[in-house]
């Protein structure tokens, strides 16, 4: 979301990015083609990598060279301070608070976020993940603990003039890091253009009355709990529903999801598509009555917030990010502390749904209206805005080297 942020700023403010490398061509490609304001402006480093094919793998890899190209983001930060003379430096590059970055010293007034990355999955659900899924989400906790005694994050959080988190329990943990909380403020990262918003709401509904459809999109790993909505899916099948669920993306945990899907003899119910073209996205959002992906640990939901522009009717869980977007006015939040009451809050949801057809148009309609209103260029800008206001009217007089 870091390039949302850029655009939502940039009709404001001179504006030069510090980007990694690799994404050169691609920035490089858009600027030709108009889709990069004047005003902003890239300067690229950090070194050459392939991503690995294997998901965890590639991951580990992703980060690693994320915690290099940090360290080396305050030199190129200095230097080019020394010809550009900034007012503000704001890191916005990935929303997590796990690694630090080394521009508080640089010299104007240093923001940082917003970041996600302080939402827990309850310990209850790691029973029903893969070995390796299990590992993962412990040796993030394990992370969790040495990170807030890391001195070199304790720096980083003394350093920043402000720090944005993007919910709730990221909030929280970051409040522990500093006596003073009126630097530290909320402020989700996702944000769309008024074309974006346009778009995706003038989607028509092209629906019928049966099967109800239903859709889930993004990477496919354990935490996004697609496992708890097909367990769902099968009781709601029993029950006489006639739905087709669409799970689009890729990741590790695809072919286990294809299993439970045959174990629980949803072939006939349950399809996977692994990319959708941006016009074949916006058609199938257009055929959704349900967004339905129970993530058990996500700082926001970017797809989910799209839908919901779309008009579907999103069912959560009380967790993370998505609890915080979605309430009764525009969707159903499932209180769950274990899968059991999860499985079981998903298929009630779903069979309230199909039952008020007239209430789940009203959801959809008030879906797409809320995201709409309060997560637009317009909103982020703003808030940013007065933090830029603070940030700069705290700190001691520029200087430039």
């Amino acid at each position: 979301m870091g390039w949302n942020a850029v655009n939502a700023l940039a009709a404001n403010h001179e504006i030069w990015v510090l980007t990694d490398s690799s994404n050169e061509p691609m920035i490089s490609g858009a600027q030709r083609k108009g889709g990069s304001p004047e005003n902003v402006h890239f300067k690229y480093f950090g070194r050459p990598y392939r991503m690995q094919r294997n998901p965890t793998l590639a991951r580990t890899e992703q980060w690693d060279n994320y915690r290099v190209w940090c360290s080396e983001a305050g030199k190129v930060a200095r230097e080019l301070h020394r010809s550009v003379c900034f007012d503000v430096i704001h890191h916005v590059t990935i929303a997590t608070w796990r690694v630090p970055v080394p521009l508080g010293d640089v010299g104007p007034p240093f923001v940082w976020g917003p970041l996600g990355g302080g939402e827990k999955i309850p310990q209850s659900f790691l029973g029903g993940f893969n070995p390796m899924a299990s590992f993962f989400e412990q040796a993030r906790e394990i992370a969790t603990g040495i990170g807030l005694r890391w001195k070199g994050l304790q720096s980083c959080v003394r350093s920043a003039a402000h720090i944005i988190a993007a919910n709730n329990a990221t909030l929280q943990l970051l409040s522990r890091l500093t006596p003073d909380k009126s630097k530290i403020s909320k402020l989700l990262q996702v944000c769309f253009s008024a074309d974006e918003i346009k778009l995706l709401r003038s989607a028509k509904k092209s629906r019928a009355s049966s099967p109800i459809r239903m859709f889930a999109g993004g990477t496919l790993e354990a935490r996004k709990g697609i496992a708890l909505a097909l367990a769902a899916l099968s009781r709601v099948r029993d029950a006489g529903v006639d739905f087709l669920y669409t799970i689009a993306g890729d990741g590790p945990e695809k072919e286990h999801l294809q299993r439970l899907v045959r174990k629980y003899k949803l072939d006939r119910q349950v399809r996977f598509v692994s990319r959708l073209a941006r016009a074949d996205y916006l058609a199938e959002l257009a055929e959704t009555e349900i967004y339905l992906l129970p993530s058990l640990r996500d700082s926001a939901g970017i797809t989910l917030m799209e839908a919901m522009l779309a008009g579907c009717v999103p069912v959560v869980l009380g967790l993370g990010g998505p609890a915080e977007i979605v309430d009764s006015s525009n969707g159903i939040k499932i209180p769950a502390t274990t899968p059991e009451e999860g499985i079981l809050g998903i298929g009630n949801a779903i069979l309230r749904l199909v039952t008020d057809r007239e209430g789940l148009d009203t959801l959809g309609k008030n879906a797409s209206a809320h995201v709409a209103a309060n997560y637009s260029f317009e909103k982020y800008r703003a808030e940013i805005e007065k933090v830029y206001d603070r940030v700069t009217k705290l700190a001691r007089p520029n200087s430039c080297f």
